[in-house]
């Protein structure tokens, strides 16, 4: 799989001939030097962006025959993501934020609520599903944001700096408690990474370095999600295409509160 950028007169390369395999339940880490080809691989699998050659297959799908409706449909119900900022609503509360990508799918809102609370319960935050999210900490957010990841139950999780923005301590814990939810969800997990403890974690280590790979390490490939280019998932245009969901969500959560009601 190659991803290339710019002008066809001056093309930037971001990825090169990018092959590799991931098992169902495994822990990824894909590192290597600031502008490899990190994220814009990310937000490749993520079906954020799309590569210039080759294929991309997740779950037996060849994401490149899918109309943009049903990337977004796939996204939705296959994919999570968990940005270095959570990027919650600060209007809404830790469990509003969570039910949002459920929303997205449009799941009956008594049952996503309940699950929504399981989901933060498993991030050790149930006491705090009722508050703001800008009254939580830096620590709080981001299980906040994990938990809002796992609410659709998704096969494949994909963290792009998730400890970036905490300090060592907020860091490890939330290190540990992406570990255990892998094993205990069997979710698949690749997650973007300079933290050597998160790289220690995982299964195997994917090293990139001027867009290709340039070895994994604990290799036990096997065929569930396939690449055959570096923008962050925290670019404009992934925030933007993000925010324009949320918007959506927003006016159908108000909609969900008022029958409540």
């Amino acid at each position: 799989m190659g991803r290339i950028y710019g002008d066809p007169n001056s093309p930037v390369e971001a990825l090169r001939g990018v092959s590799f395999t991931v098992d169902h339940g495994e822990m990824v880490a894909i590192a290597g030097p600031s502008g490899s080809g990190k994220s814009t691989l990310l937000n490749l699998i993520g079906m954020l962006d799309a590569p210039s050659s080759g294929r991309i297959v997740i779950n037996g799908i060849d994401v490149g025959g899918l109309s943009e409706d049903e990337k977004a449909v796939m996204r939705n119900e296959e994919i999570g993501f968990i940005f270095q900022f959570s990027n919650l609503i600060p209007e809404l509360t830790a469990l509003e934020n969570v039910m949002l990508p459920g929303m997205i799918g449009k799941k009956n809102g008594f049952d996503l609520r309940k699950k929504a609370i399981d989901r933060l319960t498993q991030v050790g935050l149930s006491s705090k599903a009722r508050s703001g999210a800008s009254t939580l900490s830096g620590g709080e957010m981001q299980r906040v944001a994990i938990a809002r990841s796992l609410i659709n139950d998704p096969s494949l999780v994909l963290a792009d700096e998730p400890t970036g923005n905490l300090d060592s301590k907020n860091s490890e814990e939330l290190i540990n408690l992406m570990r255990d939810l892998n094993k205990k969800n069997n979710q698949t997990f690749a997650i973007i990474s300079h933290d050597h403890k998160i790289v220690a974690k995982c299964d195997r280590v994917i090293r990139i370095r001027d867009g290709m790979i340039e070895d994994q390490e604990d290799d036990v490939g096997s065929s569930d999600v396939t690449s055959t280019g570096d923008k962050s998932l925290n670019d404009k245009k992934t925030l933007e295409k993000l925010r324009e969901e949320n918007k959506i969500l927003r006016t159908r959560l108000g909609k969900l509160e008022q029958k409540r009601r």
